[in-house]
């Protein structure tokens, strides 16, 4: 509590002598009224009860010249509670001592939701007028007063404007949420490294960013390789003219495409691959298959075995320095290109170059080139 006053002069105009502020409440103590004239001057006094909006006369009295009047008890003032006072003539000058509660009691602050003319609100009532704006309640059995009435309801809050950004403010740790928009074109974003990244979760999930179709109902996700990868590289996107990435486990038609190198397991498919080289006799093996047997030796037999090769697997053979090599087919039926009828033996020529294909079946074998 705090005790002040000051000079007041009273003259014929009703002037205010105590006003309580909306969020206190106090008394007035020792209100003395000085006549510094030598004729009695007349004072009515008014108190006005912010709960009724209303001014109340509750005394009119005489002050006899060069003397003073003073209330004997004090006065009790809730918030926004005032007492005025005007004179039949000037000379008078009041002194009103106030204790005042200069305090606010936070604990007794409660939301009372949306503003409603019908329900009763006590003080410390907090309301809110559906704007996003918030009114304190300034005495109890307030009702129907409208919080536009700043006697019945004090400005607690107010909502305030929309605003942006400045331009590079610094946010450390910012925890963002909803959507992030802009008033025209792109949403642009520019690192210093010219890098965004979206990180994995530490433990279980990689950096992804998901790519929703325009009703929001579903998107597509471009995701990170697994950490167990250890895979640090960069793609590029394609050059040209707007297209459509190929994807490995869907089916697509590639136009207009030229191929440099390709390779599979057995390397370059422009090159037939040396699988071995033969100086006596040899069975032709599994890893034979898509590769070259070159044989440098004379009176070599090459044997085609039974229940290795499948439907479509090609083998090369070569002969160099000039010799020849029987070709032993009888696990097999192996028929020379254009021929009618299968052979079991088949002479590859002196520097010869030919092929076994097995087709239809894996035992049905056609040989083509220098074949005889």
């Amino acid at each position: 509590m705090a005790l002040k006053g000051s000079p007041i002069t009273v003259g014929t105009a009703q002037t205010t002598l105590v006003t309580m502020p909306s969020n206190k409440e106090g008394a007035v103590h020792g209100l003395q009224i000085g006549n510094t004239t030598g004729s009695n001057i007349n004072i009515s006094f008014t108190y006005t009860d912010s709960s009724a909006s209303a001014d109340v006369s509750f005394l009119t009295t005489t002050v006899s010249g060069n003397s003073t009047f003073t209330f004997s008890k004090p006065i009790n003032l809730n918030g926004n509670d005032a007492i005025k006072a005007s004179a039949s003539q000037s000379g008078l000058v009041a002194i009103a001592s106030v204790f005042e509660d200069t305090t606010v009691n936070v604990a007794s602050l409660s939301a009372a939701g949306e503003y409603t003319a019908t329900v009763t609100y006590n003080f410390g009532d907090l309301v809110t007028d559906g704007n996003g704006n918030t009114f304190l309640s300034t005495f109890d059995g307030n009702v129907n007063r409208g919080i536009g009435n700043s006697s019945a309801f004090q400005t607690f809050a107010s909502k305030g404007d929309t605003g942006s950004i400045s331009a590079n403010p610094t946010l450390v740790n910012p925890v963002l949420s909803g959507d992030f928009t802009t008033s025209s074109g792109n949403f642009d974003i520019d690192p210093a490294t010219q890098i965004v990244e979206i990180k994995g979760n530490g433990s279980d999930t990689e950096g992804q960013i998901q790519l929703n179709c325009h009703a929001n109902s579903h998107g597509q996700i471009i995701k990170a390789q697994p950490h167990s990868e250890g895979v640090t590289n960069t793609s590029l996107l394609p050059k040209g003219a707007s297209s459509t990435l190929v994807s490995e486990a869907g089916t697509a038609t590639l136009t207009n495409k030229t191929f440099d190198v390709v390779n599979d397991a057995d390397g370059n498919l422009r090159d037939i691959p040396l699988s071995t080289k033969v100086s006596g006799n040899y069975t032709l093996a599994i890893g034979d298959v898509g590769n070259q047997v070159t044989i440098n030796s004379a009176n070599v037999t090459v044997t085609v075995p039974t229940g290795v090769f499948a439907v479509g697997d090609i083998v090369s053979l070569v002969s160099v320095n000039g010799c020849t090599a029987t070709l032993a087919c009888t696990a097999v039926n192996a028929v020379k290109a254009g021929d009618l009828a299968a052979t079991a033996l088949h002479t590859l020529d002196a520097n010869g170059v030919a092929s076994i294909m097995f087709s239809y079946t894996a035992d049905l074998a056609v040989l083509t080139g220098n074949i005889s």
